[in-house]
């Protein structure tokens, strides 16, 4: 694993993550697969010219609440990511959603 810390809000894009859609992001034991990347249209005054947002799924047995978690990757190395859960998949695992605009 690669020993960068990134912090995504300052430093990270979409093109970043798309080529990792499908591979897992760990957090003190618990795995979290990205889903999707998705680009966002540009919002007058944002910091961001490049909004995205990610969708992870987790397992139903353990739901991590609303705040930032320090995600760890393969490829990708540590990543500060705040992710709020949006709810259950259609095959059961939780839905989760982080927003960089």
């Amino acid at each position: 694993m690669r020993s960068t810390f990134w912090k995504v809000s300052q430093t990270l894009s979409a093109d970043d993550f798309e080529p990792h859609q499908q591979t897992m992001f760990d957090w003190e034991g618990v795995s979290l697969s990205l889903v999707q990347v998705e680009r966002l249209a540009p919002q007058p005054h944002a910091p961001r010219t490049d909004p995205f947002a990610l969708i992870f799924t987790g397992p139903p047995s353990r739901v991590l609440d609303q705040r930032t978690y320090l995600l760890s990757h393969p490829s990708l190395g540590e990543l500060e990511i705040f992710l709020v859960p949006i709810g259950p998949g259609r095959e059961g695992p939780v839905r989760y959603q982080a927003v960089f605009n």
